[in-house]
């Protein structure tokens, strides 16, 4: 009887195996399914623009502009000019230079006196991304008489 038992229990046990490995994998009561937007990232990096700072003679010799350029950056779609300090007023462009009055200064500034300056930085812009600000270029509200008709000047010109 002892072997009929020893028997028995190793067809019992043989059997819970083979039961146990029969049945379906575990699931979820809910299924969910999403698709992701398909999108690129992007490491690529915009530099800083290069400037340099010109005085551009106006007409009679009274009323002179600073004309700001800038090395093109490669992908750039724009470029946003910082005026003052901290940046606190800007102009966007496409071109590589631009033309800096004492009339946009007084616009963009407010009370600018004579003698007074104020710094220019330039950055690039592409699809959200900004380059770090170019060196800085000073410009100068002219003398008196070439002040009075919005004329500037950079420093050092």
């Amino acid at each position: 009887m002892t072997n009929v038992r020893r028997a028995l229990a190793g067809w019992l046990a043989a059997a819970a195996v083979v039961a146990t490995l029969a049945a379906p994998p575990a699931s979820a009561a809910w299924q969910v399914t999403a698709t992701a937007p398909a999108f690129s990232l992007s490491a690529e990096a915009l530099g800083a623009p290069v400037t340099s700072c010109t005085t551009v003679p106006g007409a009679l010799g009274l009323v002179d502009s600073a004309r700001v350029s800038w090395t093109a950056v490669p992908g750039a779609k724009s470029y946003r000019l910082s005026f003052g300090a901290s940046g606190q007023a800007t102009q966007t462009t496409t071109a590589t230079s631009f033309d800096v009055t004492g009339t946009l200064l007084l616009s963009l500034l407010g009370n600018v006196l004579f003698g007074s300056s104020t710094t220019v930085t330039v950055a690039a812009v592409a699809d959200g991304w900004t380059s770090p600000a170019s060196n800085a270029q000073t410009i100068v509200l002219a003398n008196v008489v070439s002040g009075l008709l919005g004329g500037v000047r950079c420093q050092g010109s």
